[in-house]
């Protein structure tokens, strides 16, 4: 970390851009064999239980297989932070194991914090696959496109949630499905076995019991103002988690795939919210497609809390060019647009 610190701090002469790779290592767990065979004996205990659910209730038991199967991998998240100058040549390469996600976290709040002072794109990879792009010197690091936030707000209003906009910022409310009691009883009985053992797997199978005893179902409660990002769940009268992130510490803003940390290293979809001090994760949960206008929603909002920002300059990750960067823009050297960066890249 501190070879990574000393080149943010004196940029390699003739950056245009960095590149954040992500890579997926992993070696089998010969303790998964026993794993499986315990598993497998108390499943069979379970059988009438799980045809039974099957006849009676609509709904199936939540059992996370994925995780499970897994489990026979130790996998670790491995990352390498790259500069590169004009015609991607490398001027520098900085290789870290993060021993977990605020580690992870850290390195990208470091890299996005000094690309956002130069004025650098920060494009993130998984084996080649760009999965988000950063544009710094923008408000929330977003995409330099038009953004539709009337658009966003009505698709998310046409899901159920309840989206509050005003001069003073955003509010947003997105409630989770309501599950079936019966199928949600049956399945803390037979994953409790199965999964009980895990703090994931214990905090899902209290959201299980939950279900089960008929408490309405929990909202995720989003609200940007010009202080604050505030985060909360709640269901019922029991706030599970709050989180707030000072306005001012806020770097980037981004949905799109990204691969988790130890102990679950699996990929995913999320929309991230990069703080100097750690990332802010909200998962739509119910359905995915909620991602990208709740994304657009946030960039407006930070455009609209920083007026004026939007005419910062910032380099072309091509070429290096100084110009602001404005939806439809080009470079006036190179005539590459910013936002082609999957194509081009």
């Amino acid at each position: 970390m501190s070879d990574l610190r000393t080149l943010l701090e004196d940029l390699p002469q003739g950056t245009v851009r960095i590149e954040v790779q992500h890579h997926l290592r992993r070696r089998f767990r010969w303790l998964f064999l026993l794993e499986v065979l315990l598993s497998l004996l108390t499943c069979l205990c379970l059988v009438p239980l799980v045809l039974l659910l099957a006849v009676a209730a609509e709904d199936t038991p939540d059992f996370d297989l994925e995780r499970l199967w897994g489990r026979r991998w130790h996998r670790w998240h491995g990352v390498e932070v790259v500069f590169q100058a004009r015609g991607a040549t490398e001027l520098g390469r900085v290789h870290l194991d993060p021993l977990d996600e605020e580690a992870g976290d850290g390195v990208l709040a470091a890299v996005l914090q000094a690309a956002n002072q130069a004025g650098l794109v920060v494009v993130e990879t998984l084996a080649s696959e760009v999965l988000a792009t950063f544009f710094g010197g923008r408000p929330a690091l977003a995409s330099p496109v038009a953004v539709d936030a009337g658009a966003a707000a009505r698709t998310l209003t046409g899901s159920g949630a309840v989206v509050t906009r005003s001069a003073e910022g955003l509010e947003v409310s997105l409630s989770d499905r309501r599950r079936n009691r019966f199928a949600a009883g049956l399945g803390v009985v037979v994953g409790l076995p199965l999964t009980g053992w895990t703090r994931a797997g214990r905090a899902g199978l209290a959201q299980g019991l939950l279900d089960a005893l008929g408490t309405p179902p929990g909202a995720l409660m989003i609200a940007v103002d010009s202080d604050a990002l505030r985060v909360r769940r709640v269901r019922g009268d029991t706030e599970s988690w709050a989180l707030t992130a000072a306005r001012s510490e806020w770097l980037g803003v981004v949905w799109g795939p990204t691969l988790g940390y130890a102990p679950v290293v699996r990929r995913r979809a999320q929309l991230r919210v990069v703080t100097r001090a750690g990332t802010v994760r909200l998962d739509p949960g119910r359905d995915p497609g909620l991602g990208p206008p709740l994304r657009d929603l946030l960039w407006a909002a930070a455009a609209g809390l920083e007026p004026g920002s939007e005419d910062r300059a910032s380099h072309c990750p091509f070429c290096g060019t100084l110009y602001p960067f404005v939806p439809g823009c080009r470079c006036p050297s190179c005539g590459a647009p910013p936002v082609d960066l999957k194509s081009t890249w």
